[in-house]
């Protein structure tokens, strides 16, 4: 039985370590996904997000993010490719929550908050 209860301990040290961890407290809070309305590309050749589209009057536009910025961080979290960026934010965030994108534009490294609006 004692191994059991150890297997137990070490899965929940994991969960407190992963990236899911970091989710807000959702009692009382919306689970309706969210929306940022940007469409984004990997741009391997520096391993970021490249914005290639923003949805006219979506959060994103509202927030001031621009077709050619580069996402850097969501949340302070680097990802990979979109699949990975989607997944955390399909996961993760909802309608109504804000997320920071740390963006490169031109030169300049930016911080934008976007809210989440429902699809």
């Amino acid at each position: 039985m004692g191994s059991y209860q150890l297997r137990i301990e070490q899965a929940f040290d994991r969960l407190d370590a992963s990236p899911d961890s970091a989710a807000p407290d959702r009692i009382g809070q919306s689970t309706t996904p969210g929306y940022i309305g940007v469409g984004v590309n990997n741009d391997k050749s520096v391993g970021v997000l490249a914005v290639v589209s923003v949805d006219s009057g979506g959060p994103a536009e509202a927030a001031g993010v621009a077709v050619g910025d580069r996402i850097l961080e969501i949340d302070g979290l680097q990802f990979q490719n979109s699949q990975e960026a989607v997944q955390f934010l399909q996961s993760n965030r909802f309608a109504g929550d804000t997320i920071e994108l740390e963006v490169m534009r031109g030169t300049e490294t930016l911080f934008i908050e976007v809210t989440l609006e429902p699809r």
